[in-house]
């Protein structure tokens, strides 16, 4: 086994039941369902609800987009890296969590916490955030190596879900006892559950044993010897960079930590390609002259895989992947693609190098 650790095998079906989960907690956003106990007995009601509400504020909306964007990120990803770089599912939990925080944020500011109990609210509010975060500390440190076993991801990731359900019953039994049968959204219940069944299904098929068979991104390419041996390789291109520490800094320091992972993966690509590493002139073009990042993510996307093959490394060309996810997310996704390909290039020529040492 390798030192990336636990990883998915080729032979596994886990990612059609991700996209499962992702479709569940989209179907989720667009139906409501209620259930009450009542004297009556069980009482359901069923609805449809516009994922997006167009008279709301901007933020509301950016909030509401974020909760669509999230179950389709889940099966996207889950069916493209889950197999070849399982750190990329970070994302869509990571955009849950700031979800969260973002919808709390608003609920402040229009003044939720005039009529209503506020140490109630906070927490309810914390008792959504709290697993969250608990989930992306597992999923993380499984995935970095310093958690040996998975148990603790899985604990989360299916202990959540049943702990929802048994908070479900409870408060049906509770309105039936005392009279009252509010109603229940049994629909918020299910997206919340799919959610964390997405990573308990991930932990469940994650593997340790050395002689499974796993999916990689690229392969070793034969060049002539003089190629092979004659080519610098900057320190730099060796270096792995934490997809999930990327991006949590990314969202924390409001997109600043943003411009110095754009400018990391600037060099790298210059460096494959042989070229002069100073870029602060494409840097500057990035954060500066309007649609250059569409150019950008399209070319370097070639450049990186063109640069790959010069070192002996076959990549798969995505430059119209990334630009397609670029103009339907945020930079965030494709610079985590591209960060993906980097450091799968660094895994394979260690690789490669170990295997030259060996001769």
């Amino acid at each position: 086994m390798d030192e990336k650790g636990f990883r998915i095998p080729e032979e596994s079906e886990c990612a059609r039941w991700i996209v499962a989960c992702g479709a569940v907690m989209l179907l989720m956003q667009v139906l409501w369902m209620s259930v009450s106990l009542g004297p009556g007995g069980l009482e359901w009601e069923f609805g449809w609800t516009p994922p997006l509400r167009l008279h709301a504020s901007k933020s509301y909306l950016i909030s509401q987009a974020n909760d669509l964007i999230v179950p389709v990120l889940m099966a996207v990803l889950g069916i493209t890296y889950a197999k070849k770089d399982l750190e990329l599912l970070s994302l869509p939990l990571i955009c849950e969590i700031l979800g969260g925080v973002n919808w709390m944020l608003l609920e402040i500011i229009n003044g939720v916490l005039d009529y209503c109990n506020a140490s109630e609210w906070l927490l309810h509010h914390f008792f959504g955030l709290a697993p969250l975060g608990l989930l992306l500390l597992a999923f993380a440190l499984t995935l970095s190596g310093r958690l040996k076993r998975k148990i603790w991801l899985l604990l989360i990731g299916f202990g959540y879900p049943a702990f929802l359900a048994g908070r479900f019953l409870l408060n049906l039994l509770w309105g039936f006892f005392s009279g009252a049968g509010y109603p229940l959204y049994l629909s918020t219940y299910i997206g919340v559950a799919a959610f964390y069944l997405a990573y308990g299904i991930l932990g469940l098929a994650m593997s340790d044993d050395p002689d499974r068979s796993y999916l990689r991104v690229g392969e070793h390419i034969k060049l002539s010897h003089d190629e092979g041996d004659s080519r610098y390789v900057a320190a730099e291109l060796l270096e792995e960079k934490s997809i999930t520490n990327c991006i949590l800094l990314t969202s924390v320091t409001l997109n600043i930590y943003r411009w110095f992972w754009v400018y990391s993966i600037m060099k790298k690509i210059r460096y494959l390609k042989g070229e002069d590493a100073s870029c602060g002139g494409e840097m500057l073009c990035y954060l500066l002259v309007p649609f250059y990042e569409w150019y950008w993510f399209y070319t370097r996307g070639g450049k990186l895989a063109d640069g790959a093959r010069e070192y002996g490394i076959s990549l798969p060309k995505r430059q119209g992947i990334y630009l397609l996810v670029l103009l339907f997310t945020d930079q965030r996704l494709p610079l985590s693609m591209m960060q993906s390909d980097l450091n799968e290039f660094a895994r394979l020529y260690r690789e490669a190098s170990a295997e030259r040492a060996d001769w």
